[in-house]
Protein backbone atom coordinates (compact mmCIF):
# COMPACT_ATOMS: atom_id res chain seq x y z
CA UNK A 1 0.00 0.00 0.00
CA UNK A 2 1.30 3.46 -0.98
CA UNK A 3 -0.30 6.59 0.46
CA UNK A 4 0.48 9.58 -1.76
CA UNK A 5 0.15 13.17 -0.55
CA UNK A 6 0.93 16.44 -2.33
CA UNK A 7 1.44 19.46 -0.07
CA UNK A 8 3.30 19.61 3.24
CA UNK A 9 0.15 19.88 5.35
CA UNK A 10 -1.17 16.66 3.83
CA UNK A 11 2.10 14.81 4.36
CA UNK A 12 2.33 15.91 8.00
CA UNK A 13 -1.26 14.87 8.71
CA UNK A 14 -0.83 11.43 7.14
CA UNK A 15 2.53 10.77 8.82
CA UNK A 16 0.98 11.56 12.20
CA UNK A 17 -2.21 9.57 11.61
CA UNK A 18 -0.30 6.50 10.41
CA UNK A 19 2.51 6.78 12.94
CA UNK A 20 4.97 6.67 10.05
CA UNK A 21 8.13 7.90 11.76
CA UNK A 22 10.68 5.65 10.03
CA UNK A 23 12.31 7.17 6.95
CA UNK A 24 13.19 4.54 4.38
CA UNK A 25 16.70 5.62 3.42
CA UNK A 26 17.09 7.10 -0.03
CA UNK A 27 13.47 6.62 -1.04
CA UNK A 28 11.60 9.74 0.02
CA UNK A 29 9.14 7.45 1.81
CA UNK A 30 8.18 6.83 5.43
CA UNK A 31 6.73 3.86 7.26
CA UNK A 32 6.29 2.45 10.72
CA UNK A 33 9.32 0.66 12.10
CA UNK A 34 9.43 -2.84 10.67
CA UNK A 35 11.32 -5.90 11.84
CA UNK A 36 11.75 -6.94 8.21
CA UNK A 37 13.26 -4.02 6.28
CA UNK A 38 12.24 -5.61 2.98
CA UNK A 39 8.53 -5.57 3.82
CA UNK A 40 6.52 -2.47 4.70
CA UNK A 41 2.72 -3.00 4.63
CA UNK A 42 2.13 0.76 4.21
CA UNK A 43 4.46 3.49 3.01
CA UNK A 44 3.74 7.22 2.93
CA UNK A 45 5.25 9.66 0.46
CA UNK A 46 4.80 13.03 -1.21
CA UNK A 47 4.29 13.91 -4.85
CA UNK A 48 7.28 15.58 -6.49
CA UNK A 49 5.14 18.64 -7.23
CA UNK A 50 1.58 19.85 -7.62
CA UNK A 51 -0.66 19.20 -10.66
CA UNK A 52 -1.50 16.19 -12.78
CA UNK A 53 1.75 15.60 -14.68
CA UNK A 54 3.94 15.42 -11.53
CA UNK A 55 1.30 13.19 -9.93
CA UNK A 56 1.42 10.83 -12.88
CA UNK A 57 5.21 10.75 -12.76
CA UNK A 58 5.23 10.12 -9.01
CA UNK A 59 2.82 7.19 -9.26
CA UNK A 60 4.79 5.73 -12.16
CA UNK A 61 7.99 5.84 -10.08
CA UNK A 62 6.29 4.42 -6.98
CA UNK A 63 4.92 1.51 -8.98
CA UNK A 64 8.32 0.81 -10.47
CA UNK A 65 10.03 0.94 -7.06
CA UNK A 66 7.44 -0.76 -4.83
CA UNK A 67 4.89 -2.65 -6.96
CA UNK A 68 2.03 -1.72 -4.57
CA UNK A 69 -1.31 -3.48 -4.73
CA UNK A 70 -3.11 -0.28 -3.73
CA UNK A 71 -2.43 3.43 -4.12
CA UNK A 72 -4.28 6.02 -2.02
CA UNK A 73 -4.28 9.69 -3.04
CA UNK A 74 -4.92 11.55 0.21
CA UNK A 75 -5.21 15.27 0.83
CA UNK A 76 -7.35 18.34 0.29
CA UNK A 77 -9.53 19.65 -2.51
CA UNK A 78 -11.96 22.42 -3.24
CA UNK A 79 -15.63 21.64 -2.78
CA UNK A 80 -17.83 22.64 -5.72
CA UNK A 81 -21.00 24.45 -4.67
CA UNK A 82 -23.96 25.63 -6.71
CA UNK A 83 -26.70 28.14 -6.00
CA UNK A 84 -29.95 26.64 -4.79
CA UNK A 85 -33.26 28.56 -4.76
CA UNK A 86 -31.34 31.82 -4.95
CA UNK A 87 -30.49 31.94 -1.25
CA UNK A 88 -28.67 28.75 -0.32
CA UNK A 89 -25.79 26.62 -1.53
CA UNK A 90 -25.73 22.94 -2.40
CA UNK A 91 -22.53 20.97 -2.17
CA UNK A 92 -19.93 19.88 0.40
CA UNK A 93 -18.85 22.07 3.32
CA UNK A 94 -15.35 22.73 4.61
CA UNK A 95 -14.19 19.79 6.71
CA UNK A 96 -16.23 17.22 4.79
CA UNK A 97 -14.36 14.38 3.08
CA UNK A 98 -15.05 13.33 -0.51
CA UNK A 99 -14.36 9.78 -1.68
CA UNK A 100 -13.60 9.94 -5.40
CA UNK A 101 -15.86 7.70 -7.46
CA UNK A 102 -15.12 9.05 -10.93
CA UNK A 103 -12.44 11.36 -12.36
CA UNK A 104 -13.08 14.01 -15.02
CA UNK A 105 -10.10 15.72 -16.65
CA UNK A 106 -11.48 19.16 -17.27
CA UNK A 107 -8.59 20.36 -19.43
CA UNK A 108 -8.85 17.91 -22.32
CA UNK A 109 -11.28 19.53 -24.76
CA UNK A 110 -11.70 20.67 -28.35
CA UNK A 111 -12.80 24.26 -28.92
CA UNK A 112 -14.74 24.87 -32.11
CA UNK A 113 -17.44 27.41 -33.04
CA UNK A 114 -17.47 28.82 -29.49
CA UNK A 115 -18.15 25.34 -28.13
CA UNK A 116 -16.20 23.35 -25.58
CA UNK A 117 -16.35 19.71 -26.68
CA UNK A 118 -15.08 17.14 -24.20
CA UNK A 119 -12.39 14.67 -25.19
CA UNK A 120 -11.17 11.60 -23.33
CA UNK A 121 -8.28 9.20 -22.92
CA UNK A 122 -8.03 5.96 -20.97
CA UNK A 123 -7.76 6.25 -17.20
CA UNK A 124 -8.35 3.90 -14.31
CA UNK A 125 -11.04 5.29 -12.01
CA UNK A 126 -10.98 4.50 -8.29
CA UNK A 127 -11.96 0.91 -7.51
CA UNK A 128 -15.74 0.63 -7.05
CA UNK A 129 -15.21 -2.58 -5.10
CA UNK A 130 -12.81 -0.99 -2.61
CA UNK A 131 -15.14 1.97 -2.21
CA UNK A 132 -18.15 -0.27 -1.59
CA UNK A 133 -16.47 -2.72 0.78
CA UNK A 134 -14.08 -0.55 2.74
CA UNK A 135 -14.40 3.23 2.35
CA UNK A 136 -18.10 4.07 2.04
CA UNK A 137 -19.15 2.08 5.15
CA UNK A 138 -17.10 4.50 7.26
CA UNK A 139 -19.77 7.14 6.61
CA UNK A 140 -22.01 5.27 9.09
CA UNK A 141 -19.37 5.39 11.82
CA UNK A 142 -18.02 8.19 14.00
CA UNK A 143 -14.81 8.32 11.99
CA UNK A 144 -14.18 11.95 12.99
CA UNK A 145 -14.02 11.40 16.76
CA UNK A 146 -10.80 12.61 18.43
CA UNK A 147 -9.23 14.19 15.37
CA UNK A 148 -5.91 15.77 16.40
CA UNK A 149 -7.12 19.25 15.35
CA UNK A 150 -10.20 21.08 16.57
CA UNK A 151 -12.80 22.00 13.98
CA UNK A 152 -12.45 25.70 13.06
CA UNK A 153 -15.20 27.93 14.35
CA UNK A 154 -17.67 29.58 12.02
CA UNK A 155 -20.78 28.64 10.07
CA UNK A 156 -19.77 25.01 9.56
CA UNK A 157 -19.98 23.64 13.07
CA UNK A 158 -21.11 20.12 13.88
CA UNK A 159 -19.94 16.86 12.44
CA UNK A 160 -18.15 16.55 9.10
CA UNK A 161 -19.69 14.37 6.42
CA UNK A 162 -18.13 11.58 4.38
CA UNK A 163 -19.58 11.53 0.87
CA UNK A 164 -18.73 9.82 -2.43
CA UNK A 165 -18.92 11.43 -5.84
CA UNK A 166 -17.22 12.76 -8.94
CA UNK A 167 -14.18 15.03 -9.03
CA UNK A 168 -12.87 17.39 -11.70
CA UNK A 169 -9.11 17.58 -12.18
CA UNK A 170 -7.78 20.84 -13.63
CA UNK A 171 -4.43 22.60 -13.99
CA UNK A 172 -5.31 25.81 -12.14
CA UNK A 173 -6.47 26.85 -8.67
CA UNK A 174 -10.23 27.08 -9.17
CA UNK A 175 -11.10 29.85 -6.76
CA UNK A 176 -12.95 32.43 -8.84
CA UNK A 177 -16.40 31.75 -10.28
CA UNK A 178 -16.31 35.10 -12.07
CA UNK A 179 -13.76 33.49 -14.40
CA UNK A 180 -15.59 32.18 -17.47
CA UNK A 181 -13.23 29.20 -17.81
CA UNK A 182 -14.13 27.92 -14.35
CA UNK A 183 -17.89 28.31 -14.83
CA UNK A 184 -17.66 26.64 -18.23
CA UNK A 185 -15.84 23.59 -16.85
CA UNK A 186 -18.02 23.12 -13.79
CA UNK A 187 -21.14 23.62 -15.89
CA UNK A 188 -20.29 20.54 -17.92
CA UNK A 189 -19.71 18.35 -14.86
CA UNK A 190 -22.88 19.18 -12.97
CA UNK A 191 -22.61 16.23 -10.54
CA UNK A 192 -19.00 16.85 -9.51
CA UNK A 193 -18.49 17.44 -5.78
CA UNK A 194 -14.89 18.59 -5.74
CA UNK A 195 -11.99 19.88 -7.80
CA UNK A 196 -8.28 19.11 -7.50
CA UNK A 197 -5.09 19.20 -9.57
CA UNK A 198 -3.77 15.62 -9.26
CA UNK A 199 -6.45 12.94 -9.58
CA UNK A 200 -6.37 12.74 -13.39
CA UNK A 201 -2.61 12.19 -13.31
CA UNK A 202 -2.98 9.40 -10.78
CA UNK A 203 -5.83 7.84 -12.78
CA UNK A 204 -3.74 7.87 -15.95
CA UNK A 205 -0.71 6.35 -14.24
CA UNK A 206 -2.83 3.60 -12.69
CA UNK A 207 -4.26 2.70 -16.08
CA UNK A 208 -0.77 2.42 -17.54
CA UNK A 209 0.39 0.35 -14.56
CA UNK A 210 -2.05 -2.47 -15.33
CA UNK A 211 0.17 -3.87 -18.06
CA UNK A 212 0.02 -7.55 -17.21
CA UNK A 213 -2.47 -10.20 -16.18
CA UNK A 214 -0.23 -10.68 -13.14
CA UNK A 215 -0.30 -7.07 -11.95
CA UNK A 216 -3.43 -4.96 -11.65
CA UNK A 217 -3.07 -2.34 -8.88
CA UNK A 218 -6.13 -0.41 -7.71
CA UNK A 219 -6.50 3.01 -6.16
CA UNK A 220 -8.71 5.26 -4.06
CA UNK A 221 -8.88 9.04 -3.77
CA UNK A 222 -9.72 10.63 -0.40
CA UNK A 223 -10.07 14.42 -0.39
CA UNK A 224 -10.83 16.68 2.56
CA UNK A 225 -12.65 19.86 1.58
CA UNK A 226 -10.50 22.85 2.56
CA UNK A 227 -12.53 25.53 0.81
CA UNK A 228 -15.48 26.00 -1.51
CA UNK A 229 -15.40 27.14 -5.10
CA UNK A 230 -18.50 28.13 -7.03
CA UNK A 231 -19.97 26.75 -10.23
CA UNK A 232 -21.93 29.91 -10.96
CA UNK A 233 -21.83 33.61 -10.18
CA UNK A 234 -24.81 33.51 -7.80
CA UNK A 235 -23.07 30.85 -5.72
CA UNK A 236 -19.91 32.95 -5.80
CA UNK A 237 -21.79 35.87 -4.27
CA UNK A 238 -22.87 33.67 -1.35
CA UNK A 239 -19.34 32.50 -0.52
CA UNK A 240 -16.76 33.99 1.81
CA UNK A 241 -13.27 34.77 0.57
CA UNK A 242 -11.83 31.58 -0.97
CA UNK A 243 -8.24 32.13 0.19
CA UNK A 244 -9.32 32.97 3.74
CA UNK A 245 -11.49 29.88 3.93
CA UNK A 246 -8.67 27.66 2.67
CA UNK A 247 -6.26 29.13 5.21
CA UNK A 248 -8.70 28.48 8.06
CA UNK A 249 -9.66 24.93 7.06
CA UNK A 250 -6.63 23.47 5.24
CA UNK A 251 -5.03 21.73 8.22
CA UNK A 252 -8.32 20.35 9.53
CA UNK A 253 -9.32 19.09 6.07
CA UNK A 254 -5.95 17.34 5.70
CA UNK A 255 -6.40 15.70 9.13
CA UNK A 256 -9.92 14.55 8.27
CA UNK A 257 -8.74 12.99 4.99
CA UNK A 258 -5.81 11.32 6.77
CA UNK A 259 -8.18 9.81 9.35
CA UNK A 260 -10.46 8.35 6.67
CA UNK A 261 -7.38 7.01 4.87
CA UNK A 262 -6.03 5.31 7.99
CA UNK A 263 -9.36 3.67 8.81
CA UNK A 264 -9.73 2.51 5.20
CA UNK A 265 -6.23 1.02 5.19
CA UNK A 266 -6.94 -0.78 8.45
CA UNK A 267 -9.97 -2.40 6.84
CA UNK A 268 -8.09 -3.28 3.66
CA UNK A 269 -5.08 -4.80 5.44
CA UNK A 270 -6.89 -6.22 8.45
CA UNK A 271 -6.00 -9.81 7.64
CA UNK A 272 -2.59 -11.05 6.59
CA UNK A 273 -2.53 -12.79 3.23
CA UNK A 274 -0.68 -16.10 2.91
CA UNK A 275 2.03 -16.35 0.25
CA UNK A 276 1.05 -17.42 -3.26
CA UNK A 277 2.62 -20.15 -5.34
CA UNK A 278 4.85 -18.98 -8.15
CA UNK A 279 3.19 -18.53 -11.51
CA UNK A 280 3.81 -21.57 -13.71
CA UNK A 281 3.41 -19.74 -16.99
CA UNK A 282 1.16 -20.59 -19.94
CA UNK A 283 1.75 -21.78 -23.50
CA UNK A 284 1.53 -19.39 -26.42
CA UNK A 285 -0.90 -19.83 -29.29
CA UNK A 286 -0.36 -19.18 -32.95
CA UNK A 287 -1.64 -20.15 -36.36
CA UNK A 288 0.42 -22.71 -38.23
CA UNK A 289 1.32 -21.78 -41.79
Amino acid sequence: MVVLTVIEEELSAVLEEFGATHEISGSGCWAREASDESMFPVIVTQCVDRSNLPAMESVRDLIEDWQPEYVLLVGIAGGIVRSKDGENLSGPSPGDVVLIEYVHYGEYVKRVDSQRLMRYYAVSHPSADLLHRHAKPLARTEWFVDLPLARPSGDHGGEPSLVAGEIVAVEFLAGDATASEQREIFGQYDHALAVDMESAGVARAMDRASNSVHYHPRWLGIRGVSDRTAADEKAESLLVDNDAERTAWRDYAACAAARVARLTVQRLLHDARPPQAEDQGAPGWGVEQ
